[in-house]
């Protein structure tokens, strides 16, 4: 069986409401990319970011970019163009889309990325471990560890040593943050459940 990358997002990154409408491989830039374009589905309704109910569309901003987890060593960006919603608790309000957080410029799963290598390895060591596909600078690295402990998904804990760096820091989930990963790790598990029953449906029977 062959597999595509739009097939794979599904798999793995599966969001209600959305759908991958194009995937392609941008050459015309500096540095390739993949871009893949997301649209809502037709008759969905967006998530106030304010009281994350359901409202009605109001209209359409500019389109947006989310720095999602590189492939093959090629930047992956997901291209959505962000709805306003009408909500009667919060008035006009940007929606909150499942792969994003807030303002930042990073998906979710990205930030993870992120969060779980930066407990274990210096930025250096990151971008030898990774061969140089991964280069994170201190802006990249902390503003995004900034957000999450804004959001009460992390908390800075303090050195483990006087005789350690005392630039180094260190950071862990919240008891909220580990709820958030125990919720996506059960989504996780729920899309491979249905992987794994529509691959046997779909083998073919012996005459």
């Amino acid at each position: 069986m062959q597999l595509n990358l739009k097939t794979l997002l599904n798999l793995k990154e599966h969001y209600a409401g959305f759908v991958y409408s194009d995937i392609r491989l941008n050459k015309k830039l500096s540095t390739p990319r993949i871009e893949v374009s997301i649209k809502s589905r037709k008759g969905s309704r967006g998530i106030c970011s304010g009281c994350g109910e359901k409202r009605p569309g109001y209209d359409r901003l500019s389109r947006r970019e989310f720095i999602h987890v590189a492939l093959w060593g090629l930047m992956v960006v997901f291209l959505y163009c962000m709805r306003r919603v009408q909500c009667p608790l919060c008035g006009i309000m940007v929606e909150s889309v499942s792969w994003g957080m807030g303002k930042s410029p990073l998906t979710k799963s990205y930030a993870w990325f992120l969060s779980e290598w930066a407990k274990v390895l210096s930025m250096q060591e990151v971008a030898r471990q990774s061969d140089g596909q991964y280069k994170l600078g201190p802006g990249t690295l902390y503003d995004n560890l900034q957000r999450l402990m804004n959001q009460g998904v992390v908390d800075e804990v303090s050195r483990r040593s006087a005789d350690e760096d005392p630039r180094r820091r260190y950071y862990r989930l919240t008891a909220q943050g580990r709820g958030i990963l125990s919720a996506e790790v059960t989504r996780l598990e729920g899309v491979v459940r249905e992987a794994k029953l529509h691959l046997q449906l779909s083998k073919p029977r012996r005459a």
